[in-house]
């Protein structure tokens, strides 16, 4: 699972992780300063209440949050790697995190605020990579492994991250798609600029056409009904664009238009056919009769 990591994740963080910690701490503190306050071995009396039922919703609320206090934990420990790991790379704007614990991966996220860090990593790359050839042209009993596929790799990737900069830069804006953005029913994605997302909705997004105006993604788009409804009221109007039809619900069938019959033409086999006598031909052609008739034919 994708974590998302904000700019001042790791101080609400800390300050969460304090504010579970102290009252995990107070309602232990209060659980056994109650327990203490009844008589030892005191039994609860029948017809009556149960004289530890506080005591054992404090216990339970002791666990709940200590369990808590650890998932909390966990998370500072994966924020503080993330830091740690912007440290160590300068040109790092945008960090993708598989995990929520300090176990997690942290990576570079596919985003055109990182273009630099990969540009500079792939010239960093090629140049180990002519390092590593004349090692092994020097050292044929004891190669090393080269970064070829590594090197296209982050290739595609920095033509990739340059054309979407490239198209987003390029793209015009219409005056209603302007709108729009202005209004902040739709925000444009930081990471990659060529997709809006619509305000209030998950993971739908919009494209803009040559002519600047807002059109569904074939990435991103809606599939339920009341975010369709949602979405064709942000597009401009358009005649050339077809109705909205949400996903699952089939195209309408054109009726099936009835053929002719059509007529089948058998050919009796030449092995079952008798030699025909004279100048004639062995072979003929019976319409909508069985090979029996067409031997009886032929033979009269």
């Amino acid at each position: 699972m994708t974590t998302i990591i904000k700019a001042n994740s790791l101080e609400q963080a800390k300050s969460r992780l304090e504010r579970v910690r102290s009252e995990r701490e107070s309602t232990e503190q209060a659980a056994r300063d109650e327990a203490h306050a009844i008589p030892f071995g005191q039994p609860n009396i029948e017809g009556r209440g149960n004289i530890y039922k506080h005591v054992q919703q404090q216990w339970d609320r002791t666990r709940r949050l200590a369990d808590e206090e650890e998932r909390a934990a966990d998370r500072v420990d994966m924020l503080e790697m993330v830091e740690k790991f912007k440290e160590d790379n300068d040109q790092l704007q945008d960090v993708r995190v598989v995990g929520r614990t300090g176990w997690a991966s942290v990576g570079a996220a596919t985003s055109v605020n990182n273009l630099d860090y990969f540009k500079g990593r792939l010239a960093q790359m090629i140049a180990d990579n002519e390092a590593v050839k004349a090692w092994n042209k020097n050292h044929r009993d004891a190669k090393r492994c080269t970064f070829g596929s590594k090197i296209t790799a982050l290739r595609k990737k920095v033509a990739y991250l340059e054309a979407v900069k490239s198209k987003a830069d390029s793209t015009p804006v219409s005056e209603h798609s302007q709108q729009l953005i202005d209004s902040g029913k739709v925000s444009q994605w930081k990471k990659k600029p060529i997709y809006y997302f619509v305000d209030g909705l998950r993971k739908v997004a919009l494209t803009l056409d040559d002519n600047g105006d807002f059109q569904e993604s074939k990435r991103s788009p809606a599939n339920a009904d009341p975010p369709g409804e949602t979405v064709q009221n942000l597009l401009a109007p358009s005649p050339s664009r077809p109705p909205h039809r949400p996903r699952g619900v089939p195209k309408a069938r054109v009726p099936c238009v009835s053929r002719a019959p059509q007529t089948t033409w058998r050919t009796p086999s030449r092995s079952r056919l008798p030699a025909a006598s004279g100048a004639g031909s062995t072979r003929a052609l019976v319409r909508g009769t069985t090979v029996k008739g067409a031997v009886a034919l032929v033979s009269s």
